[in-house]
């Protein structure tokens, strides 16, 4: 196994926005082609939330800031339910007709939740110029989703959960971010 740590290199608080900006509007200028998750990665107290604002602000994207810290599992994948493969009960009794699905997850209302509230506010408010709120409903991209606090989780099925989430934009088979979201997620190095 090649570790290619050495050729990491810390970046000042200037030049990692410009490079995490820089990497964003290639992500909305490429779209589906650009697959991968900025992830930012520096000790407490920094300003990568602020910055990820900031940087949502300047891409004119509405932000959505998530506390990775507080999740638990079944926010992340839903609460697992039994379905009925049939309308027959004695043959779902006899041969086992049931399977697992998920109800909704308590994270994906949220974030759907953030984001109408995100668009209401953004779209009426009279300080907004009108040709932003124009150029703003004709982007592909509308939404910044920022995970913060990323690698202090409560447990590993949180962390996988949520790793699903971030990666492949997908809570459970039923569920899934809409493509219109930029994922993004911080962390810090020393936990």
């Amino acid at each position: 196994m090649v570790r290619h740590y050495k050729r990491l290199k810390t970046l000042d608080s200037s030049q990692w926005r410009q490079t995490l900006e820089h990497q964003l509007a290639m992500k909305i200028k490429m779209g589906d082609i650009r697959s991968y998750v900025p992830v930012i990665s520096g000790p407490p107290g920094i300003g990568k939330t602020a910055m990820m604002k900031d940087i949502a602000e300047d891409l004119n994207l509405r932000y959505i800031g998530i506390d990775s810290s507080t999740l638990s599992a079944d926010e992340i994948t839903g609460i697992p339910l039994p379905k009925r493969v049939s309308e027959d009960w004695e043959l779902d009794e006899a041969e086992g007709g049931f399977e697992t699905q998920f109800g909704p997850p308590a994270l994906y209302q949220m974030i759907m939740d953030k984001a109408r509230e995100e668009d209401e506010e953004f779209l009426n408010d009279p300080n907004v110029p009108a040709n932003k709120k124009a150029e703003y409903q004709k982007q592909k991209f509308k939404y910044l989703l920022f995970f913060d606090e990323f690698n202090r989780v409560n447990n590993q099925n949180v962390f996988n959960s949520l790793r699903r989430v971030i990666l492949d934009k997908s809570f459970n088979d039923q569920y899934t971010l809409p493509d219109n979201m930029i994922v993004t997620a911080a962390m810090n190095p020393t936990d």
